[in-house]
């Protein structure tokens, strides 16, 4: 199935999706002008920390992806499929919540694989997606 029927279906994805969320390259150029430039508002003295010191503080770790078996109908082949990827670590506080959402767009006729993981690595899971 290709990125942009994952991208045009609703998804609830409660974890880190760093470049999942691009601006689709036939989309037009926003207009910045009027928006203000970013700026620190740390305290007096500060700085923003470097992505290097980021790393130092937490380590990049194997990314795992694992499937949550719910008891939602299967789907027909072809059937438009909403992917739920949640983050391990907040699952089972929000899981109620997931999997109630999991089961109201599957009774609209959607596929709805739901998946936890773990780790760092944004492109890994890009490629699981897509792969």
């Amino acid at each position: 199935m290709k990125v942009s029927k994952f991208l045009s279906a609703t998804c609830l994805a409660v974890c880190i999706l760093i470049g999942l969320f691009t601006v689709p390259a036939w989309a037009e150029p926003a207009n910045i002008d009027g928006i203000p430039l970013l700026r620190w508002t740390g305290p007096e003295g500060s700085r923003p920390g470097t992505y290097a010191e980021y790393r130092a503080r937490f380590p990049e770790r194997p990314f795992r992806i694992q499937r949550v078996d719910l008891a939602v109908p299967e789907a027909a082949p072809g059937t438009p499929k909403v992917i739920v990827i949640a983050d391990s670590a907040l699952y089972a506080s929000i899981s109620s919540r997931i999997d109630r959402y999991v089961f109201s767009v599957s009774s609209r006729g959607y596929d709805v694989p739901l998946y936890t993981t773990s780790g760092t690595s944004a492109s890994a899971l890009k490629s699981y997606i897509v792969g």
